[in-house]
């Protein structure tokens, strides 16, 4: 999940290129991605863990559309969740997590898409994310 993690290092840490929606919360959100993504598992409720959607970005792939949606907490710490169709060869992906410098990406297959979540590695914002485990 390589474009999740350069995805999140573009748009939630450099702050490159406004939103495609900007937007409180995961109801609006949802329908937003209903749009690009019919057969897609429901968005994240982080709200356990503190986060709460707050914009959305279209990207493309050689496969069709991507989004990322970040969150934010009361202390505008991020994370996001990232969603595309699977590789050349409709290549799913097996539940599994990892590291790239600062960052770590948990990611899985479902209902034919692949999926990732991404923040900052071996933080609290990181822990909070991983105790709450609502992906």
């Amino acid at each position: 999940m390589t474009d999740a993690l350069q995805a999140y290092r573009l748009f939630a840490q450099q702050g490159v290129l406004p939103a495609d929606l900007e937007v409180r919360g995961n109801d609006a959100m949802q329908v937003w991605l209903d749009r690009y993504f019919t057969r897609a598992k429901r968005l994240p409720d982080l709200r356990e863990a503190g986060f709460q959607a707050v914009s959305g970005r279209l990207l493309s792939t050689d496969q069709g559309p991507a989004a990322m949606v970040l969150y934010e907490d009361q202390n505008r710490h991020r994370i996001s969740f990232y969603i595309r169709p699977p590789g050349p060869k409709n290549h799913l992906l097996p539940r599994g997590s990892r590291s790239d410098g600062e960052l770590q990406a948990d990611y899985w297959s479902d209902s034919g898409y692949n999926y990732a979540m991404v923040s900052p590695s071996g933080s609290a914002v990181a822990q909070r994310l991983q105790n709450t485990q609502k992906f």
